[in-house]
């Protein structure tokens, strides 16, 4: 975990906002693809530890700074939040855990893929991030419920279909 704090203070230091964030997903999935461990450690958090929490923490300063420079800089999509680091990382996870012998290659196809559509240039519309406390709930472990809030009580406002 620590390496992952150093990877994302690095980024937040590089000069060039999109350079940065490039260079850190691109490692940060490459780490993943390396040490499996690693790759449900970074998209969980079913491992509670005061260390790991910290360096979490941390990373996340620095990530979301990263996040803000290449927007500001019209270099990433608008609309990309924090939390699409994590649904990265989980994407990224359960390629890995799939792809066997072949997961470094994969991911690193996965990771070149979502960054050129990552690009403010390639940027279309697109659904908005789920609600953080959705994701620290799957990162626990827990399932969600089968249906978001509210999609449920839409369906039935709307009365029955086809009669």
């Amino acid at each position: 975990m620590e390496k992952y704090a150093q990877m994302a203070a690095a980024a937040a230091a590089e000069p060039d906002p999109w350079t940065a964030l490039r260079g850190y997903l691109t490692a940060l999935c490459r780490m993943q693809a390396a040490d499996r461990g690693l790759a449900d450690l970074l998209a969980s958090d079913a491992f509670p530890d005061a260390a790991i929490d910290a360096a979490r923490d941390n990373a996340r300063r620095d990530v979301v700074r990263t996040i803000r420079r290449a927007q500001h800089a019209g270099a990433l999509r608008a609309d990309f939040a924090p939390q699409d680091i994590l649904i990265i990382l989980m994407a990224n996870a359960g390629l890995i855990h799939r792809a066997g012998a072949h997961a470094p290659e994969s991911s690193a196809r996965l990771i070149a893929l979502l960054l050129d559509g990552l690009q403010a240039a390639a940027a279309t519309s697109a659904p908005p991030p789920p609600p953080e406390s959705e994701l620290l709930t799957v990162m626990r472990g827990e399932t969600l419920a089968e249906q978001p809030p509210g999609v449920q009580d839409k369906a039935a406002a709307d009365g029955p279909r086809g009669g």
